[in-house]
């Protein structure tokens, strides 16, 4: 049986870490705006919920 080697969601995340990071400054910060922008209400809250999750995560690391 086919697995993938990474989830859709760490492809995804890794092909946009690359698109942006090609990218001024100043356009990433407006197309992150852009998607941003475009999530509706509930989508965001699930956003901001995972992105709280993630930051906690990286700061429990970085106290070992």
């Amino acid at each position: 049986m086919y697995r993938p080697a990474v989830s859709e969601s760490d492809y995804v995340a890794r092909s946009i870490e690359r698109t942006l990071a090609g990218a001024s400054s100043q356009a990433r910060q407006a197309a992150l705006a852009q998607l941003v922008g475009g999530i509706d209400s509930g989508e965001l809250s699930d956003l901001q919920r995972l992105a709280r999750e993630i930051d906690s995560k990286r700061k429990g690391r970085g106290r070992a």
